[in-house]
This record gives structure tokens, C-alpha cells and sequence, in this order.
């Protein structure tokens, strides 16, 4: 999981915080095991608002970091209307608890998670059984599904 530098977002198109952000589908809190603790995960309907060519509109996750940074506690943080980069609108659908996706020295930053489809990206959870044999698995992947993107394993460690 790759987390980006370089995103704000606030509660005007003027008044914005520096944040990590993340683009997210309807799978990513549950292949990555990241606790939701307040109202709803993002939907294919959200990616579908998301993606229109105009009149776009985002629901956000915020972690608990960014809800913080906003003096809100979780609950009051669902349905605050929000602008991703001073331009796009949306509003918080859900909050999720902090967790480390940088050094573990640092604190956790607030982090917004938005919905995009992940053309770029493919998570696979697995066990760490038979490991060997499951990455040999990719090669039938790549060919069926990937042979016009680039594609390479990178194993990350999320401590939840």
C-alpha cells in the first residue's frame, strides 16, 4: 500500500490542512483489515459519484488523526461537507482508527482515504503459507489481466 505526500483538504475551498491521502475502493478497509469506527465504508456507487467527468462529488475516510486535526470527535465528523485540494467536493461518509502506514518512530498523520478505481494497483491478501508458490502465482495474473501495466510484487507490512 502506497500512501501519497501533497494532499489537503478542509471545510472550505480556502482553508485547508496538509494530509496524507490515499484513493481507495469498495474492498480496500477489508482486504487491509483497517477498523472503520464511525458510519460507512465507501461503495461502487461513491467511486461512480467520484468519477464523473463534471459535477464529481467524493466521500471521504478520514482516519482518527484528521478528525482530530479538525477538533471534531468521529461521530461529529460524519456528513461535514469537505474539499479534497481546495476543488473537489464531498463530504466525511466514515472515520477509521489510526494505524501506522510510515515509520513507526513517527506518529500517525491525518490521512484521507477517497474513492478512485485502482487502475494502478492490486492488493492480494494472503496467509505467508506456501509463499514461494504464491508468488509464482502472479505470472499466470500478469498474463491474463496485466499485459499492458507494468507489474511487480511489493510486500507490505501494515501494523493495525
Amino acid at each position: 500500500m502506497v500512501i501519497y505526500s501533497g494532499f489537503s483538504i478542509g471545510t472550505t475551498k480556502n482553508d485547508q490542512q496538509s494530509v496524507k491521502g490515499n484513493e481507495i475502493d469498495e474492498d480496500f478497509l477489508k482486504t487491509t483489515e483497517i477498523e472503520l469506527i464511525a458510519r460507512e465504508n465507501i461503495t461502487k456507487q461513491d467511486i461512480k459519484d467520484a468519477s464523473r467527468d463534471s459535477g464529481a462529488y467524493f466521500h471521504y475516510i478520514l482516519n482518527e488523526s484528521a478528525v482530530k486535526a479538525f477538533g471534531w470527535t468521529p461521530g461529529e465528523a460524519i456528513g461535514k461537507r469537505m474539499y479534497l485540494m481546495g476543488e473537489q467536493p464531498g463530504e466525511v461518509k466514515g472515520v477509521v482508527k489510526d494505524f501506522n502506514f510510515a515509520s513507526l518512530h513517527n506518529p500517525v498523520a491525518p490521512l484521507v482515504m477517497f474513492p478512485l478505481t485502482r487502475a494502478g494497483s492490486l492488493l492480494i491478501k494472503i496467509t505467508g503459507n506456501e509463499l514461494p508458490q504464491t508468488i509464482s502465482f502472479r505470472a499466470p495474473l500478469k498474463t491474463l489481466y496485466f499485459s499492458l501495466i507494468l507489474f511487480s510484487v511489493i510486500f507490505s507490512v501494515i501494523f493495525l
